[in-house]
């Protein structure tokens, strides 16, 4: 493959789609998964954070993220909001600035019912000299087509540990191309940041049978 051959040029290894066994089920009863971010991020590449919820849900609470026990930010979840079940909202100014100071942000839905369990994730940022690392390869890739470009991007950061970078690059390149290739990161992105089983996991299964 062409994509193959300009990434090995690279150093870069990319990874091979292997189908998961199918598993019967899911969560039981009405879940709200907080997907992203999650895992090792670049703080001026997250700008938003997104949740899914079951149709069903109807638990009150609030989605909150803290800084150890700090709390940054607090916003209810009530019969009003939010009347979509896929959410992608603007990223607080507090939780970015946690960030930018090198800290680890835990976040997701606190329940009002305190005998249910909090659903959360983390995420904290890379270490600096990634930019570098990473500018250099897109500098030697400037001259390639932007899709494959971008597939191998995709892979660069997955293997950086930016596995919320390299999947949304991954699925960009899946909308346009659905390949293996695209397929083979966006599975192995999800199973760094523990998503086997969520919305998007199913949405992958999906999109590679097609």
């Amino acid at each position: 493959e062409t994509i193959r051959a300009l990434a090995a040029a690279l150093d870069v290894e990319m990874a091979t789609w292997v189908a998961p066994p199918r598993t019967r089920g899911g969560p039981k009863g009405a879940v709200l998964h907080a997907l992203f971010p999650r895992g090792t991020v670049r703080p001026d590449q997250v700008n938003s954070y997104r949740f899914e919820m079951d149709p069903m849900f109807e638990d009150e609470g609030a989605i909150v993220f803290r800084v150890a026990s700090k709390e940054l930010y607090r916003r209810p979840v009530d019969e009003r909001w939010p009347e979509e079940i896929h959410m992608e909202v603007e990223m607080p100014a507090a939780v970015w600035e946690a960030l930018e100071r090198g800290e680890t942000v835990t976040w997701g839905f606190d329940p009002a019912d305190e005998s249910q369990n909090e659903i959360t994730a983390s995420f904290r940022p890379a270490d600096g000299d990634l930019d570098a690392k990473i500018a250099e390869v897109e500098m030697r890739l400037a001259d390639q087509d932007p899709l494959v470009r971008r597939q191998i991007m995709a892979q660069v950061y997955l293997n950086a540990g930016l596995a919320h970078e390299a999947y949304a690059t991954a699925l960009s390149v899946a909308k346009e191309s659905p390949t293996p290739t695209a397929h083979a990161v966006m599975k192995a992105a999800l199973e760094a940041m523990g998503l086997e089983g969520s919305p998007l996991w199913t949405d992958l299964l999906v999109s590679a049978e097609r």
